[in-house]
């Protein structure tokens, strides 16, 4: 299967000699990519008594809000960078520039975070910013730069569409 689970029991995982205890893991993961994101990536806890993120160790959450509200921000930001640069793919084709060019020559700058033009992909990427709007929306917030991300992600099926469309009358 290629849906995505969350695992809401108790498990044991046994790794070489190490068994290692995992107790109600809520990341959501392919059923074949358990292990690595265990191992690799820093998945969410609910520990007897407390919420934590694992890593290198436990950093305990606060509360079960922080550490869910970790989780939503995560994803919200990756939509946000990706929104980010398929807008100025955009200006850029249109500008006649190459945008690979213009990340990579970005790229020579320390503190510049390479992300890439494309669809943006994975489930709770594209649920989470309305989640985290409709929240913000009940309590008086209106977000603005969250739904812009979203939005240009929406729409880029549909950009690249029209620009094929272009690239083709073009080309006759």
């Amino acid at each position: 299967m290629s849906s995505t689970l969350t695992l809401r029991e108790t498990a044991h995982l046994q790794a070489g000699a190490l068994l290692m205890f995992i107790a109600r893991y809520l990341d959501r993961a392919l059923e074949t990519e358990i292990l690595s994101r265990f191992c690799c990536s820093t998945p969410l806890l609910q520990l007897p008594d407390r919420w934590a993120v694992w890593k290198a160790g436990i950093h305990q959450a606060p509360s079960i809000k922080v550490a869910e509200a970790s989780k939503v921000i995560e994803n919200c930001q990756r939509d946000i960078n990706i929104g980010f640069v398929n807008e100025l793919s955009g200006i850029f084709n249109r500008l006649g520039i190459d945008t690979e060019d213009v990340l990579r020559a970005a790229g020579t700058k320390w503190n510049f975070l390479n992300f890439q033009p494309g669809l943006v992909g994975g489930h709770c990427i594209g649920v989470d910013p309305f989640y985290l709007a409709f929240q913000a929306q009940r309590h008086g917030y209106h977000p603005e730069v969250i739904l812009s991300g979203r939005r240009v992600n929406d729409n880029l099926a549909e950009r690249v569409a029209q620009e094929a469309g272009h690239a083709a009358r073009y080309a006759e």
